[in-house]
């Protein structure tokens, strides 16, 4: 396993828009950079799994991000499974008054020797490519 990957973002949004916002399929599309979302499992009006695919390096990847816990509209837990590596994170919104902040921490892990060959790359691209991400969340609000 990789050392956590930790990111925060503040957005000039009450938290139950916040969180509204995180359970719309296409929000996830533009926040995790797939090529495309093939599934989505709502459970009522809450998000519960988005299977994707996308093309990482010359490989066509196939993988699912399940929220494996919920507590709205404070907490959401999702393992994202990519296949060679797997992704435990939590987004913890905080309410600040009118406005909302946001963590978010992942955990890395490989699955298979190959895999731990990739680990850093993939550590790597998440730290590059996160903060855009959370920034991206604010067009959604």
């Amino acid at each position: 396993m990789s050392s956590p990957l930790f990111f925060a973002a503040q957005y000039d949004a009450p938290q139950d828009a916040v969180w509204s916002v995180l359970q719309q399929p296409e929000v996830w599309q533009a926040l995790t950079g797939v090529d495309e979302v093939t599934g989505v499992e709502m459970n009522g009006d809450q998000l519960a799994a988005i299977q994707w695919r996308s093309k990482i390096g010359p490989r066509n990847v196939t993988g699912e991000t399940r929220i494996e816990a919920s507590s709205p509209p404070d907490l959401m837990t999702m393992v994202v499974d990519g296949g060679d590596v797997i992704a435990l994170t939590t987004a913890t919104l905080t309410d600040l008054g009118g406005s909302t902040g946001i963590e978010v921490v992942g955990n890395l892990e490989a699955k298979g020797f190959m895999a731990h060959l990739i680990l850093p790359v993939v550590s790597e691209s998440i730290r590059h490519s996160m903060p855009a991400a959370l920034a991206r969340l604010r067009d959604f609000l």
